[in-house]
């Protein structure tokens, strides 16, 4: 097996290193170093020459800054309404409908199935159900279930289930990180096929859900390389916080993946449901052991060997954290992975843009670095506009700057707010199927700036575990909520053994 060294045109094949964290990449593609030199040199500078101009000149040096963040806070509001503009072009429906299967739509090839597993004893009976359900050729659908060496009881419940065909158990061996994409690259050193597929323990996927995917492989452009199916709550009721990250997924999988999509943009994947060519994975490099979002890293590198990703229609069934301790461990660890992603792809920010191209260098800034920096600012700005509001009211005489800054601050709280929020209606009403929009309330869209706040408290997290715990995977618990099965999943196609 071999891995690209460099990327984009210039790929020479090297042997894989497969040592304790099987590393397919070069040392300057992953995050196993957090920053470089020339990282701490030009950030250290930039801080003093600000520290500098505060000194010299404070009102200048504060509306400069003010107006930095807000170009951050203005490209996120743009990116929003851009999707909200093209909203009425997302195709919602479920493909193939499920009732019009047959045997003929089986597409041919081998698909590779990957479920890494930690800590997941209790989710093993549903999720070898559901993988049993979905559709593809027999003894052409191999599932491989990655354990570490340590985790005896959920090795044991797989072991209750298993064998049953096509099904294999494969034992990560000890080693560092531990993290899931270091037990993904594990297996990719043993499993073989024509398209993979990544699954989560909680996860329920629609049973076309294969077919679909290699379908759309099947008649598209030779550089597509990755599809993302959408994840769909399905515990949303389960309290607030379930309900608005079910409405943050919905707006995210059906409204602006698939508009980045349209617009050949780089996709920041979701860890699960990825579908991949598997001789377009390899030739990638798989994943960043050393990244704990490894699937926002590979979704940027792909952009990078001009590699396109786009987005399938038959959804995955997913469990939200319904407290909030799960919920912040699980968020902490997705920020602090954009950190590292932003960091190891601007380690030479001349050669990314040349590789992913002028337009999608920009955008590869509004989806990650604009994010990245919103949630870190935001509460600082709430807390800066409280200022400026209470002393605009005050009756105090103010300057021409603080003016400035009261209209750029009032401008960044009503464009961030309203075109999310706007986005999230048209998602839900526009997008979302009738059937899933049974008892839903766009009123907690309401919560959203509170929320946010959490957002931000997660994002500050991430940046201390970066700096001072860089590789550690904070796992997140499931099964803690009922969670409603659609009728796809009650009632729908036998599974293959079952025929």
């Amino acid at each position: 097996m071999h891995a690209g060294a460099g990327y984009g045109g210039g790929k020479n094949n090297r042997k894989s290193d497969f040592e304790s964290g099987f590393v397919l990449l070069d040392e300057d593609q992953i995050a196993k170093p957090v920053v470089t030199r020339a990282q701490l040199v030009s950030g250290g500078g930039l801080l003093a020459i600000f520290a500098l101009f505060v000194w010299l000149h404070p009102a200048a040096a504060i509306l400069s800054a003010s107006v930095l963040f807000s170009v951050f806070y203005v490209a996120v509001a743009v990116f929003r309404a851009a999707v909200l503009a093209g909203i009425d072009r997302i195709d919602a429906e479920v493909w193939g409908g499920g009732n019009g299967f047959s045997e003929a739509m089986l597409p041919p090839g081998d698909y590779v199935i990957l479920v890494p597993l930690y800590r997941e004893a209790g989710q093993i009976g549903d999720l070898i159900a559901a993988l049993d359900r979905l559709k593809w050729r027999a003894g052409r659908k191999h599932v491989h279930l990655l354990l570490e060496h340590d985790d005896v009881e959920t090795i044991a419940a797989v072991a209750a289930e298993l064998p049953k065909a096509g099904f294999h158990l494969e034992i990560v061996p000890p080693g560092m990180p531990r993290t899931k994409p270091r037990a993904l690259n594990h297996a990719l050193q043993k499993v073989h096929g024509d398209y993979l597929v990544i699954y989560d323990a909680e996860d329920r996927p629609h049973p076309l859900q294969l077919v679909e995917a290699a379908t759309v492989f099947l008649r598209s452009e030779p550089d597509l390389a990755c599809l993302q199916a959408p994840l769909v709550v399905d515990n949303r009721h389960a309290s607030w916080l379930a309900c608005l990250y079910a409405m943050e997924y919905d707006t995210l999988f059906c409204g602006m993946l698939p508009t980045l999509a349209r617009w050949r943009a780089p996709i920041p994947l979701g860890g699960t449901s990825n579908h991949f060519i598997f001789a377009k994975l390899l030739e990638a490099g798989g994943w960043d052991s050393f990244n704990v979002t490894e699937d926002a890293d590979l979704g940027m590198r792909l952009a990078r060997y001009r590699m396109l990703c786009g987005t399938i229609t038959t959804p995955t069934m997913e469990e939200a954290p319904a407290r909030l301790r799960p919920w912040l461990f699980q968020r902490t660890r997705w920020i602090k992975g954009w950190m590292q992603t932003l960091l190891v792809h601007m380690r030479s920010p001349v050669r990314t843009a040349r590789e992913m191209g002028l337009r999608n260098y920009a955008l590869f800034h509004v989806i990650l670095i604009s994010l990245v920096v919103s949630v870190l600012v935001h509460p600082v700005f709430l807390a800066a506009y409280a200022y400026q509001m209470a002393r605009f009211f005050s009756g105090t005489s103010l300057s021409a700057v603080d003016i400035a800054m009261a209209g750029i601050s009032n401008f960044n709280l009503v464009a961030g707010y309203t075109t999310y929020c706007l986005l999230v209606v048209a998602v839900e009403f526009a997008v979302i199927r009738p059937d899933r929009r049974a008892g839903r309330s766009v009123f907690w869209i309401l919560l959203f700036p509170f929320y946010w706040l959490l957002i931000s408290l997660a994002g500050w997290r991430a940046l201390f575990q970066l700096i001072f715990r860089p590789h550690v995977w904070e796992k997140t618990e499931h099964g803690s909520s009922d969670r409603h099965a659609p009728d796809w999943q009650k009632n729908g196609l036998k599974s293959q053994t079952e025929k």
